[in-house]
């Protein structure tokens, strides 16, 4: 059990707000196309959306609870290789020991509006082709007409008018079969569609048919994630059940037969699913609870993660029954989340390879590859699984295929659900000689290593007289950390080029074409949490500046394998940049290699850059945490010029502002908190001009004395 904080989304909103993993989009944006726009370009971070001014509409809109696997295993509590051995634990305990949702009298969704039409919600169209606005994560609750069996599902509803919905219903889904089954029986088949609720609904919503039978409620999933029974009440026009504490309820009656066409929508393939005739909803009631919130899924790593997590969990739980040797599974985001699984496998026995193909392909229908790979491989490194496939498959024995197979009607690779499945056995053989043993090294540690390097090749350079009395200073950066994942950069640079102290001397600045001095920047990225949103703010801000940025995006740090390559990748840019920022995510940031390996303390960073601060006039912005930022600066063998820079995150102290604030400094961040604490934290007589930027507004220019 996950806990009770995931009932509500209210209270998850919260929880992730309160640790940073919330950002706020305070601009008013349009329901068409530019909140999904908006979205797309956020896709993937740690952290969720919420729009809070939404064009002809009060209600804010809420997006991004599943694209990041981080914020679900925040949100899980477990650690994030360990999700789906988690949610396996949560479905198989649900199955041993299931707790039905109970019905109570009252709820919030009762509580609040009632009487409202589909063009009151703010319903977004998402891409540019689709064929209208569409509700995509609602989560429907229907019954069998026969025996009373609640099911959950997510559905994709495109709204055709004020009262009505189109609903695609994938072949062989539940809510198809009880639709045929009221057919049968001359009846119509009500439903409701629940809309902003906890990730445990989703999950039973997403729990393949597999692991959950015909004759189970799927609902008590839900229970297990959030450790406590779901609360349903009764709708008040359909013999429907709404969840008691649901944003939105919608309760609607299917006629069988009633068909319209629905689509184009931009699916989860990354294609526009077909213009079809599907099955007509007909709107009955729409209830809203108090101040509620519209929540939406942008198709592709939401669905990716929500649906992958859960087909990874089945898949585990079924092939560690069948063979003991199966240690993880992940669903890649290139197969979408549906179409292409990695299985980690210790083999004790041959042909194990094979078999894990063929029982993957049965415990989650919608893949269409599968690949089988040795333990030492990394299943989540797409790098060390095509290696295991260059190296280990033998493809005249190793590839397995299964012709008119039944597949996932998305995929435009199964036309009329058929098609061609294809498994990769991509492990050693059994037993295997030495020649497939994977090379290794002994571990040493480099703090007890001195490496001395050659002198990088110089550039043309101007030496400046300066004179710290009279000449401005310059603007001075503080950086890095889970704030910069939530905020751009602003660096007061036009003159750091020109910056010394009067111990150090004349320092030497770089000229562009033009004869300026143009600060160069390299900024290397080290921690889980940066992310490529960040960067490119920061880049577009340095380029507003004209500060040229050598490197933000650590494309040529990827790819070192070895610290030995990093230093020498780091060595390639001395004498071609005036600043070195080392901005670190998170709370441990580290700089991890292809081998696995990885650099995270102070001493062993500071080395690693020794090479370039010798030989080059470098200003190194060291973006860490207070405690570490003297000791990292202490293992650096010219610690005259480096440039100091802490990472403020609500904790501040007048002595570090004191030392490390100029005449001019800027401060990323996206919470007023760390705002405040900085106005707090002033020496009484310091005086500065503070310029915060967050994302979508302008500079908020602040007097602090």
């Amino acid at each position: 059990m996950a806990g009770n904080h995931l009932a509500d989304l209210e209270t998850i909103i919260d929880d992730l707000d309160s640790t940073g993993r919330v950002a706020h989009v305070n601009s008013e944006v349009d329901l068409k196309h530019d909140l999904a726009g908006i979205a797309a370009e956020l896709e993937g971070e740690p952290r969720a959306v919420l729009f809070h001014k939404v064009a002809g509409h009060e209600a804010p809109v809420f997006t991004g609870l599943y694209w990041s696997r981080p914020l679900l295993a925040h949100l899980l509590r477990q650690d994030e290789q360990e999700l789906p051995r988690y949610v396996s634990g949560c479905i198989q305990q649900w199955q041993k020991n299931p707790q039905d949702p109970v019905v109570v009298d009252d709820g919030p969704i009762l509580q609040g509006r009632s009487g409202l039409s589909l063009s009151d919600l703010p319903v977004p169209v998402h891409a540019q082709k689709d064929g209208g606005a569409y509700f995509d994560a609602g989560v429907v609750i229907a019954t069998d007409p026969e025996t009373g069996v609640r099911n959950a599902s997510i559905q994709r509803f495109m709204v055709v008018d004020d009262r009505t919905l189109h609903v695609n219903i994938d072949a062989g889904r539940h809510l198809g079969l009880y639709l045929e089954k009221a057919r049968k029986l001359g009846k119509s088949l009500f439903l409701s569609i629940n809309c902003g609720v906890g990730p445990g609904l989703h999950f039973a919503a997403a729990t393949p048919a597999e692991a959950a039978p015909p004759e189970s409620d799927e609902l008590g999933i839900a229970s297990e994630f959030h450790g406590a029974a779901l609360q349903l009440v009764r709708g008040k026009m359909t013999p429907v059940e709404l969840v008691a504490n649901a944003m939105y309820a919608i309760e609607c009656e299917m006629i069988p037969g009633e068909t319209g066409d629905e689509g184009p929508f931009a699916e989860v393939t990354g294609y526009y699913a077909r213009c079809e005739p599907r099955p007509v909803v007909r709107v009955r009631a729409i209830h809203a609870r108090a101040n509620p919130v519209f929540q939406t899924i942008l198709s592709g790593a939401e669905v990716w993660n929500s649906v992958g997590l859960l087909g990874e969990a089945n898949v585990l739980a079924t092939l560690k029954r069948q063979i003991p040797g199966v240690q993880n599974v992940y669903f890649t985001h290139g197969g979408c989340g549906f179409y292409h699984a990695v299985v980690s496998l210790l083999q004790k026995r041959a042909g194990w390879g094979k078999q894990a193909i063929m029982a993957t392909f049965a415990a989650f229908p919608p893949l269409k590859m599968v690949t089988v790979v040795d333990d030492d491989v990394n299943i989540r490194d797409a790098s060390d699984v095509e290696w295991a496939m260059a190296t280990r498959l033998d493809a005249k024995t190793g590839i397995v295929t299964i012709d008119q197979a039944f597949g996932h009607g998305l995929n435009p690779g199964f036309p009329d659900y058929l098609g061609c499945k294809v498994g990769f056995d991509c492990t050693r053989p059994f037993p295997h000689s030495y020649e497939y043993d994977r090379a290794a090294y002994k571990s040493v540690s480099l703090d007890m290593v001195d490496i001395g390097d050659s002198p990088a090749a110089s550039i043309e350079t101007t030496e400046l007289a300066f004179n710290p009395q009279t000449d401005e200073q310059a603007g001075s950066l503080v950086a890095g950390g889970s704030s910069l994942t939530s905020a751009a950069v602003r660096v007061g640079l036009a003159n750091a080029a020109n910056e010394a102290d009067s111990s150090s001397g004349p320092r030497r600045v770089t000229n562009d074409a033009a004869g300026n001095k143009t600060p160069r920047i390299l900024v290397i990225y080290a921690g889980k949490d940066t992310d490529t949103r960040s960067q490119r703010q920061a880049a577009d801000l340095f380029v507003e500046l004209e500060a040229r940025l050598i490197d933000y995006d650590l494309s040529a740090f990827e790819r070192a394998r070895t610290e030995v390559e990093f230093k020498s990748i780091l060595k390639s840019f001395c004498g071609q940049v005036t600043h070195l920022i080392v901005i670190s995510g998170g709370k441990r940031g580290k700089i991890r290699f292809a081998d696995q390996q990885s650099v995270t303390s102070a001493k062993r960073l500071g080395k690693l850059i020794n090479s370039l601060v010798e030989s080059s006039p470098v200003q190194v912005l060291l973006c860490r945490s207070p405690q570490q930022i003297d000791e990292f600066a202490g293992k650096l063998s010219t610690a005259r010029s480096i440039r100091e820079a802490v990472f403020f995150d609500h904790q501040l102290s007048s002595d570090w502002v004191a030392h490390l604030l100029g005449g001019y400094f800027m401060c990323i961040s996206s919470d007023d908190r760390t705002e405040v604490a900085l106005r707090n934290a002033m020496p009484p007589a310091f005086s500065a001009e503070i310029s915060v930027w967050r994302d979508g507004k302008p500079f908020t220019r602040l007097n602090a004395v």
